[in-house]
């Protein structure tokens, strides 16, 4: 098989399977070759091309190379490739329970209703555990590039906690979730084309979309917080989250595989905005998806615990998962913000542009995104 795009040198190129397509294309990219599908893993991974990459580590001190995933170039840094394979390959049960999204589109506040309707309403031992602790997010371990989180094992060995913290993170999400009792519930922000190809044969997915132009502010405030946080204004990150080039972008073609997938009676598609509008209904409607009863008391007990302004109370008396570092001098954010519907104000130089961007998004897609105000 040639690589598309090769000359005489790539032509005569070994396939490569598994991991070897990273370190291949890893110690390739600066001459332009391309990867071989892997035998386990059925898409490319391919370096972002150097001026968008530029583009990207610009912003994100600390990342070094970005990669693209398939036909559809969804993104990952440098701790993806290797373990690709290992995601896509993780064994699905019949009773698990999926959410997967976009990052910051209601993920947390879903996750912790599907939590509460598998554990019989147990809103006591909820308010003692993390979500993190609740429902496994299978990337927690690749959120960063391998050079970065190298770095930092690096300049804090002398730290106890932190180190201690740094291996908890090293557990491949693919294999703590071997560990988990049934029923599991857990958590990716990877598009559906790249988890296990037999997860709406066998699991309950719920998936969720928030309106872009919302979403895309979230992630920009979210973004911000961390040692290899974005560095600029919303302007600078807006063009970035349209052309699909932050960390599990693009956006449009995540929500795609979900909504083109919404028939399926194993797959629940909801949207942020609904859940805001009328949470009650939202619930019964979960509950239904799972096969769980709840009464009209029992909807009115989990409206009031998931409501934002207890969610985030609630997050914030539990405290940050992360330790401290010495001579800290990033930010350090909340994880709930504000959780609106509608933002304004950052659109104030480009809200044209982005409002005639989402119009084409809505008519070209068939996707009908809440319009959140002008």
């Amino acid at each position: 098989m040639m690589v598309p795009g090769a000359g005489p040198f790539n032509s005569q190129l070994p396939k490569l399977h598994g991991r070897a397509v990273y370190r291949f294309i890893a110690l390739n990219s600066e001459i332009g070759c391309s990867s071989l599908p892997a035998a386990m893993f059925p898409y490319e991974i391919t370096p972002v091309e150097k001026s968008e990459n530029e583009r990207i580590i610009s912003c994100f001190s600390g990342e070094d190379q970005f990669y693209q995933i398939g036909p559809k170039k969804f993104i990952m840094n440098s701790s993806y490739p290797d373990h690709a394979e290992g995601f896509y390959n993780i064994e699905v049960k019949e009773d698990d329970v999926w959410i997967v999204t976009y990052p910051r589109s209601g993920t947390t506040w879903t996750q912790e209703l599907v939590w509460l309707l598998t554990h019989d309403l147990d809103f006591e031992k909820a308010k003692t555990l993390r979500h993190m602790e609740k429902v496994l997010f299978i990337e927690q371990s690749i959120l960063v590039g391998k050079g970065f989180k190298d770095k930092a094992k690096e300049k804090h060995n002398d730290d106890p906690k932190l180190l201690e913290f740094f291996k908890k993170m090293d557990v491949l999400g693919y294999e703590a979730v071997k560990t988990l009792e049934s029923p599991r519930c857990i958590k990716s922000h990877l598009a559906l084309s790249i988890l296990p190809p037999n997860l709406l044969d066998k699991a309950k997915v719920v998936y969720v979309a928030r309106n872009p132009k919302d979403c895309a502010v979230s992630n920009f405030y979210h973004n911000q917080g961390g040692p290899n946080g974005f560095s600029g204004d919303f302007d600078q990150y807006w063009p970035l989250f349209k052309d699909g080039l932050l960390l599990f972008g693009p956006h449009i073609e995540h929500v795609k595989e979900g909504w083109e997938r919404r028939g399926n009676p194993n797959m629940l598609f909801l949207f942020f905005e609904d859940l805001k509008k009328d949470l009650p209904s939202m619930i019964r409607k979960m509950a239904s998806f799972l096969g769980k009863y709840v009464s009209d008391k029992d909807v009115e007990a989990l409206a009031n615990f998931l409501s934002f302004e207890n969610m985030k109370s609630l997050n914030e008396s539990l405290g940050s998962p992360f330790p401290k570092m010495e001579n800290e001098k990033f930010k350090r954010l909340p994880h709930f913000r504000k959780g609106e519907v509608g933002y304004k104000d950052e659109y104030k130089n480009i809200g044209k542009k982005a409002d005639d961007w989402l119009e084409e998004l809505i008519e070209t897609t068939g996707i009908p995104f809440h319009k959140t105000g002008k």
